[in-house]
C-alpha cells in the first residue's frame, strides 16, 4: 500500500475511533452533542491545543500536559489518556487529542511523573513531568491519574458526568486499577494493548520481589527500582477487570509481540458476568500503534459505536 494511501487510512482510523469513544461519552446529556449530517456523518468542532499542569498533592510533583478542547458553550465530556511505559503525551496521543477535540470531547493528555526518560534514545524529547524512572511504578502512576482526575472534575468546562479513560500498554494497566477504585467517575474505558503481563512479566524476570537490584534495565532499555517490581509482584490486574461495570472497549493486536493478545481475552472472559461485558476479534500485524494495528481496527468503532452508546 503507497505511504499517502496508509496516511488516509490512519486518518480514517483515528476519525472512528474518536465517534466511538464521543458516542459513548454523549450516551447522557446529548444536547452538547453536535447535529448529525446523515446516519455516518458528523459535523466537526473547532478546537484549542494548550499546555495544563497538574500537581500531585501527595508527592508535590508537577504532571505536565497538554489539553484539547473543542470551541463550544457550555461543559463537555473529557477523556483523559494514559500513556506507554517510557512514552510522554507527544507520541502518539495527539492524533487521540485532535480527533477526539473534533467531535466535540476534550481531551487531556498528561506525563506520568518518571514515567519515561528525561530524553529518548533516538534523542526525541523524553518525559515533561517531574521524577525519574527509578521512582516510578504501576502504583505511583495510579496515584497521578487520581491526581489528574480530581483536577479535572474541578475544571469548569468539563462536564464530570461524562469522564472517559484511555490507556495504553501499561496506561492501560493503570487505568483498569483507577477505573476499579473510582468506577462510578468513568463513563466508558478504552484500553489499547493493555500491559496486563507486567506481574507474569515480573515473575520470569525475577525470583523474587527483593531480587531486584537497584537499578535494573527493564526490557533492557528503560532504568527501573525495586519499587516498580514490589508493587506489582502480587497485584492481580483481573481481580479488578470486574470492578469497573461501565462499557469498556480493548483493542489489542493478534501479533502483538511485546503483550499476547491473550492478556486482552482473559481480560473480557473477567467481564463475562457484567452486563458491559463483550469483545471482536481482528486480524492485526506486529506493531502495536503502527499502520497495521489502525488498519485492523479500522472497521471496528461503526460496530462497536451503537454498542457502547
Amino acid at each position: 500500500m503507497r505511504t499517502q494511501e496508509k496516511i488516509s487510512m490512519r486518518k480514517k482510523l483515528f476519525a472512528l475511533f474518536a465517534f466511538v469513544v464521543s458516542a459513548a461519552l454523549f450516551a447522557v446529556g446529548a444536547s452538547a452533542a453536535p447535529a448529525a449530517k446523515d446516519k455516518d456523518e458528523l459535523d466537526l468542532y473547532a478546537y484549542t491545543v494548550a499546555d495544563l499542569n497538574v500537581v500531585n498533592p501527595e508527592t508535590g510533583r508537577t504532571l505536565r500536559g497538554r489539553l484539547y478542547r473543542p470551541v463550544t458553550a457550555g461543559r463537555t465530556p473529557l477523556a483523559i489518556c494514559a500513556h506507554e511505559l517510557g512514552s510522554n503525551y507527544a507520541r502518539r496521543w495527539p492524533q487521540y487529542g485532535k480527533s477526539l477535540a473534533s467531535h466535540g470531547a476534550a481531551v487531556y493528555t498528561f506525563d506520568f511523573a518518571g514515567g519515561g526518560p528525561k530524553e529518548r534514545a533516538d534523542g526525541t524529547p523524553g518525559s515533561h513531568s517531574d521524577g525519574e524512572t527509578t521512582e516510578m511504578s504501576v502504583m505511583t502512576e495510579v496515584k497521578d491519574l487520581e491526581a489528574v482526575l480530581a483536577a479535572a472534575k474541578t475544571w469548569d468546562f468539563v462536564d464530570s458526568g461524562r469522564i472517559a479513560l484511555i490507556g495504553g500498554s501499561q496506561g492501560g494497566a493503570v487505568s483498569v486499577v483507577a477505573a476499579a477504585r473510582h468506577a462510578g467517575d468513568f463513563k466508558t474505558l478504552v484500553l489499547l494493548y493493555p500491559a496486563l503481563l507486567i506481574r507474569d512479566d515480573l515473575h520470569k524476570k525475577f525470583a523474587s520481589a527483593d531480587a531486584c537490584p537497584p537499578v535494573y534495565k527493564y526490557n533492557g532499555w528503560l532504568d527501573v527500582s525495586p519499587v516498580y517490581v514490589k508493587d506489582m509482584w502480587d497485584y492481580d490486574l483481573y481481580v479488578d477487570m470486574p470492578k469497573y461495570d461501565g462499557p469498556v472497549l480493548i483493542l489489542h493486536g493478534d501479533r502483538d509481540e511485546i503483550v499476547p493478545m491473550s492478556y486482552s481475552e482473559r481480560a473480557a472472559a473477567a467481564r463475562k458476568n457484567t452486563k458491559s461485558g463483550g469483545r471482536r476479534r481482528f486480524p492485526c500485524g506486529k506493531r502495536r500503534g503502527g499502520f497495521r494495528f489502525s488498519f485492523a481496527v479500522n472497521p471496528l468503532p461503526a460496530r462497536a459505536a451503537a454498542k457502547f452508546a
